[in-house]
């Protein structure tokens, strides 16, 4: 996990709000996860398994993806960060600074749903030799849009739906991470433990 001396890179959440917490800002300045084609593709590399389906396309590029293609991936998924994040920003009432400036609503509406549009594919049915029919997805795009193209579909579905209403931003100093509250009664406060206790001990040492 990628730290910095305020701020834990927050892992393990649905795939747009995973993508939110790729940049923050802390004394050293911004650290930015898809700063560059190689970190980018570690973090494809990390989320993969979590793609709800395996595009054929996408397993081929992420075997043998282009310098180009990569960098294009980057971009892109870069400029669907930052609107997701505004998006999140005006949901959640977030007014944290320190975080490179993110689009109008405007614009990153239309940063989303180009994104998904983008990549159009359509469910298929695979049955290989020997298993369980299973549903797959066809689609004649590039494997690195296709990537972009599923997360900006979870976050149309995640903006549109009923869990936009737990979507939530960390309000520990220092930190600008995202997370979705699926406590029974909606009262979790911090993106993690270790947040809530440092704001706690903070609490704590402040006098009288």
């Amino acid at each position: 996990m990628l730290t910095t001396p305020h701020h834990a890179r927050l892992t393990g959440e649905e795939l747009p709000v995973d993508l939110m917490n790729t940049v923050w800002s802390g004394p050293g300045g911004v650290t930015d996860v898809l700063a560059t084609s190689e970190s980018t593709m570690d973090w494809i590399r990390e989320i993969a398994p979590r793609l709800p389906q395996q595009h054929p396309s996408f397993t081929h590029w992420l075997a043998s993806a282009t310098p180009l293609s990569a960098r294009m991936a980057a971009y892109d998924l870069r400029r669907l960060r930052d609107a997701v994040r505004g998006l999140a920003g005006e949901l959640t009432g977030d007014r944290r600074q320190g975080i490179p400036p993110v689009p109008d609503r405007a614009t990153a509406l239309d940063v989303l749903n180009s994104a998904v549009a983008g990549a159009p594919h359509w469910p298929a049915l695979v049955w290989r030799p020997r298993s369980e029919p299973e549903l797959g997805v066809q689609g004649d795009v590039p494997g690195g849009v296709a990537a972009v193209g599923q997360i900006a579909r979870q976050a149309v579905e995640l903006f549109g739906g009923r869990d936009r209403q737990r979507l939530r931003a960390c309000p520990a100093p220092g930190c600008s991470n995202y997370f979705l509250d699926f406590g029974r009664r909606g009262r979790r406060t911090w993106c993690s433990p270790s947040c809530g206790a440092r704001v706690r001990t903070a609490r704590k040492r402040q006098p009288g």
